[in-house]
């Protein structure tokens, strides 16, 4: 659902929670076909759905919906009192035993989970394209206000009946978006080469991503010759299958000079198929099934014995990604020997259906998004996997023993009825989640928010697992490459340089460990999972197009109003440091009381002298802005509100301190790691970065200042976001971020507050 629907549906649970909840008022067929009514046994809760038969799931085309009010079904243990009711067997299974199962354990109290419900046009967003739907569908949802309903959605639709079913009380096979049995013991080639030709032929967006990443340079590119069961050197760009999947703890044959020249002779590879993990014969064999000659697969294709290839290759992942015909995902595999369930080996299928009358077959089936099978996997945990999800144009995505195809415009899954309905026919939950799951790299649009969609990454990828430590940039490079060229910015570690000012005000979410050879500043020098506080600057990633669009503006003039540091990066190889692209203005305004900026600040001499001893592999930033001293002290306080809508328990490791002026008064805090408490009650640097809001709806860590704090019409902008460092030889690092008061600057404690250049390794 978009946006819009989201906030509605809000508004719609409230209404429930009053138990006002009257049958819907979808508008019916007029004139169509009737279908016999259902003998089935609703209970009172389910009757107000008002399902009479399959004809209730069908509309007429150009017929507006009316308002649909949520119907709220009762709690899991309400229904399975009401095992006469089909609708609440089926929802009652689907909960305790589907992908979103733990959504619906009780509460602590022993409470149940609840669960609620409305109708919905199929095709969207669009209201034309709602108005054109023939089909309805029911959406359910749990009562959880902290969950959010488009990741928590299990959607009910009829099930159609094959040909040979020879019953006409049940809509036919072809009718579009309703459910369909999962037949075959092994998933069918045919299907999904219908998928890939109505994705090439009728999707524009689709098609237009491949013509803009054909204007990229051309790299030498290997792949697996699936007819001649070799390696070969296509010609670039080419069609090609491309693979993602988890190595685990699987033997794998990796590409290197003793090997490259006997892989390259026809019939090489049928000779070390039984040493090749299950997950990569299997690929082999459905890249050959499906038609498409070559197949990209990472230990096969990359010469390990070359580091120059592998490091093209891994500055080209967005390329070898983008370009794919189709990746193939394969989540259910906790690692490479378990193989890609129904290619090879008969899979094992897991449906939701039920049957609502004996007599006509007239069945149910509750249906879940592909995402929400794929939470819980070991796929979903890897860093390099985030990339290798998030750059295909297509993908085919192999999880609970099935297979979903997923573009940037619609999602096919075998248990629904979905193909040849034209490129403007898509379904509305099919819609949302091809939109949704690939944030960071779907299609350019001028509606589009770079900088929600990198943060949103970030924070995702962080929150993974990675092997090789010195990897952090690698398996995040191709994202990072995409990013930054759709939105004219240089890559500078982990950065996007356009965006420094907002980029450099991360926060971990819980205790983080250094990681050796990276920038202090970037979250690529710690290890575990970041965040940005929505602090009034970060956009939202739940906003809609105009909030969004507003949000941007308000940044714009953030920048330009309420920040000042010109952040030089290097040295390159030629010594020399060049400006970030967000400080190409020479005017930029500083905010009172920094206005005073003196024409030769010291320290930088100093610096310089430690960088050319130092082994950072990373670039550093030189840059020159006001240093104070205050003193820390922890405080224990209950959940962080960093704004009205930003409630955070303090993560595991972390400790919150406050600042002390030189009166020993409130000013100001900081967030650091749990370790810092043995340095309680001590000095510490801290360097102004920008300025902050202050308001905010609940208690702040430092509440109880004595310093003025504006009128809630007036002004806000009396902090500064400012960044806890430590010293080593005139050369600094991060150690923390937090905020201080404006006009605790001059309270600052030994010598005051002043002027400096600082070099951030």
């Amino acid at each position: 659902m978009d946006n819009i629907e989201s906030s509605t549906l809000e508004v719609l649970v409230k209404d429930a929670a009053t138990h006002n909840t009257p049958s819907r008022t979808i508008e019916q067929r007029p004139g169509g076909k009737v279908f016999p009514q259902s003998t089935a046994e609703f209970c009172e809760q389910c009757c107000q759905f008002d399902i009479r038969s399959v004809d209730s799931f069908m509309k007429s085309l150009g017929t507006p919906i009316k308002p649909s009010r949520v119907i709220r079904i009762g709690t899991i243990k309400q229904m399975l009192a009401r095992p006469s009711c089909p609708l609440c067997r089926l929802i009652s299974n689907s909960c305790l035993n589907g992908p979103l199962r733990h959504l619906f354990r009780p509460y602590p109290n022993g409470s149940d989970v609840g669960v609620s419900g409305a109708w919905f046009a199929t095709l969207g967003p669009t209201e034309e394209q709602k108005m054109n739907s023939e089909t309805l569908f029911i959406s359910l949802w749990p009562d959880l206000y902290e969950t959010n309903f488009d990741n928590a959605k299990i959607v009910v639709r009829p099930v159609a009946l094959g040909k040979g079913d020879g019953v006409a009380h049940v809509p036919p096979s072809q009718t579009p978006f309703f459910a369909r049995r999962l037949t075959g013991r092994f998933i069918d080639p045919e299907l999904i080469k219908r998928w890939i030709d109505e994705c090439e032929k009728n999707h524009t967006r689709c098609r237009n991503q491949y013509h803009r990443l054909r204007q990229r340079e051309a790299f030498r590119f290997r792949a697996i010759d699936v007819q001649q069961y070799c390696l070969g050197a296509p010609l670039w760009p080419c069609r090609y299958v491309a693979l993602s999947y988890v190595w685990g703890n699987a033997s794998q044959v990796l590409l290197t000079d003793d090997i490259l020249v006997n892989l390259q002779e026809p019939g090489s590879l049928k000779t070390i198929m039984n040493d090749l993990p299950k997950t990569v014969s299997d690929a082999i064999v459905i890249a050959s099934k499906i038609g498409i000659r070559y197949l990209w697969i990472d230990t096969l294709c990359i010469n390990r014995s070359q580091p120059g290839e592998l490091r093209i290759a891994i500055s080209n992942m967005d390329l070898i990604y983008r370009m794919a015909c189709v990746t193939l995902i394969v989540a259910d595999a906790v690692n490479a020997n378990v193989g890609i369930a129904g290619v090879t080996e008969p899979r094992k299928t897991t449906e939701y259906m039920e049957e609502v009358d004996t007599h006509t077959h007239f069945a149910l089936a509750a249906l879940f998004d592909f995402k929400d099978y794929l939470k819980r996997t070991v796929y979903e945990s890897r860093a390099w996997t985030y990339q290798e999800s998030q750059l295909p144009a297509r993908s085919l995505i192999f999880i609970n023993g099935q297979v979903y195809f997923s573009c940037q415009q619609k999602v096919y899954s075998e248990e629904l009825i979905c193909e040849g309905f034209g490129e403007n026919i898509v379904d509305y939950t099919s819609f949302e989640t091809a939109r949704k799951q690939r944030p960071v790299c779907g299609h350019e649009s001028p509606d589009r928010i770079f900088l929600v969609d990198y943060l949103r990454a970030v924070m995702l990828y962080t929150s993974r697992q990675l092997t090789y430590q010195d990897d952090i940039l690698n398996a995040f490079s191709g994202v990072l490459r995409l990013y930054c060229d759709q939105d004219h910015s240089r890559v500078l570690s982990g950065f996007p340089d356009r965006w420094m000012d907002i980029a450099i005000l991360w926060q971990p979410v819980q205790g983080l460990e250094r990681r050796p050879g990276f920038s202090s500043w970037s979250w690529a020098g710690w290890k575990g999972p970041v965040k940005w506080f929505n602090d009034g600057l970060v956009p939202a990633n739940s906003m809609d197009v105009a909030s969004r669009r507003a949000q941007m503006a308000s940044i714009k003039d953030w920048l330009e109003y309420h920040t000042w540091i010109e952040w030089l990066i290097g040295p390159d190889e030629n010594g020399l440091w060049t400006p970030a692209h967000t400080s190409s203005s020479q005017d930029r305004h500083i905010p009172s009381p920094l206005s005073e900026r003196p024409v030769k600040p010291h320290g930088f001499e100093d610096a310089l002298l430690h960088y050319t001893t130092s082994k950072v592999k990373h670039p550093s930033l030189l840059f020159r802005t006001v240093s104070a001293i205050y003193k820390i002290r922890p405080i224990f306080i209950g959940p962080v509100r960093y704004s009205s809508a930003d409630k955070a328990e303090l993560g595991i490791g972390l400790q919150l301190f406050v600042l002390l002026n030189r009166r020993d008064e409130l000013c100001g805090w900081v967030m650091l790691d749990e370790s810092w408490r043995a340095q309680a009650e001590t000095e510490q640097e801290f360097l102004m970065l920008s300025e902050g809001k202050y308001y905010m709806d609940y208690q702040r860590p430092h509440h109880g200042h004595h310093y003025k704090e504006p009128p809630w019409d007036g002004p806000d902008w009396v902090e500064y976001y400012s960044m806890m460092v430590v010293r080593s030889g005139g050369v600094a690092e991060r150690a923390g971020l937090g905020r201080v008061m404006k006009d605790a600057i001059p309270d600052a404690r030994k010598d005051g507050a002043e002027w400096i250049d600082t070099l951030l390794l």
